[in-house]
């Protein structure tokens, strides 16, 4: 039995140039609402593709037996009670009627011992809870963000105001002559939504997986596993000047959903999907290939001169007729 999700352990931001509240609780961080939605992301991949699983190996292998079972059985059971039938045909049927009948409780005994129903009941849940979380974690990141831009626009006007001598008396504002990224709010240190700390969050997150008892297929969640670890050895130095170089901010988080995204629409676009599940292996290098290359092309997205090939991912020459879009 693999380890169980609700064993994962979230480590909050760095404490660089904070404390933590009189309560002992760790403040939110813009670190670690980006760490949390990337977290929240992959989970809810991975539970939403686990659900598709189970719910179709639960409706194609029990669902449709079963019921067809039940059905033909009643219509035999209803035939052979009429003067229809008479002789050997009457036992053969009745001896049918009993087969089915068999075939039911076996399908039922096999059907309560995989319990597909219900763990993809579960998984389902869990989808649900964690995107409710991350929507809730993309809005405190819009307020936080819009907090630290009014900050650097109060540290500007202070700057200014220092430059002409003027005297600057803040309540809520401390100043440092030396290191301005230094310079905080009281009112928003920590805590952005309610009050609500790293803990609450964590707590919230984690409560999501252990109420899923049922463990998502090795094979995804390997999948999952194997491109963190890619995107983390991807993480170079050469990749940040890139991205600063095109001016995106918070290319890490950015880089890791499109891979999340990626890697989950190469897992439902195979053949036998969901009824088969591929190899975790070849879906993420797939993946990786296809967020390279958009990546790479991306630059080239604006260039009237440039004509991009939207299906199959390659730049055409200039005069190379453009892909028509068609409804």
């Amino acid at each position: 039995m693999e380890q169980s999700e609700s064993e994962i352990t979230l480590v909050p931001a760095p404490n660089i140039g904070s404390s933590t509240s009189n309560s002992g609780t760790t403040p939110l961080e813009r670190y670690s609402i980006t760490e949390l939605c990337k977290q929240c992301q992959s989970q809810i991949y991975r539970h939403h593709l686990a659900h598709a699983h189970f719910s179709f190996l639960q409706f194609w292998l029990f669902v449709v037996p079963i019921a067809f079972l039940v059905m033909t059985s009643g219509i035999l059971s209803f035939f052979n009670s009429t003067s229809l039938t008479h002789g050997d045909d009457e036992v053969y049927i009745g001896i049918t009627i009993g087969i089915m009948s068999v075939l039911v409780v076996f399908f039922g005994t096999i059907q309560t011992y995989y319990n597909f129903d219900v763990r993809s009941a579960m998984h389902y849940n869990v989808v649900t809870d964690l995107d409710r979380l991350r929507a809730e974690l993309q809005v405190m990141k819009i307020k936080y963000m819009h907090g630290d831009r009014g900050r650097q626009r109060k540290l500007v006007i202070t700057s200014r105001n220092n430059d002409d001598g003027s005297d600057v008396n803040s309540s809520n504002t401390m100043i440092t002559s030396t290191h301005r990224d230094a310079v905080k709010e009281e009112e928003d240190i920590g805590l952005i939504s309610q009050g609500e700390s790293f803990e609450t969050i964590q707590a919230r997150y984690q409560q999501c997986l252990i109420s899923c008892k049922s463990a998502v297929p090795l094979k995804i969640d390997q999948a999952y596993r194997m491109i963190d670890s890619q995107m983390e050895l991807c993480s170079s130095c050469a990749a940040n000047d890139y991205f600063e170089s095109v001016g995106m901010e918070d290319w890490q988080l950015k880089l890791w959903l499109a891979a999340y995204d990626q890697l989950t629409e190469e897992f439902t676009s195979t053949t036998h999907w969901p009824m088969h599940l591929p190899d975790s292996s070849k879906m993420v290098h797939l993946a990786l290939y296809k967020v390279r290359k958009v990546v790479k092309n991306g630059k080239h997205f604006w260039n009237e001169d440039v004509e991009y090939d939207y299906e199959s991912g390659v730049l055409l020459q200039p005069s190379a007729k453009r892909p028509v879009a068609t409804l």
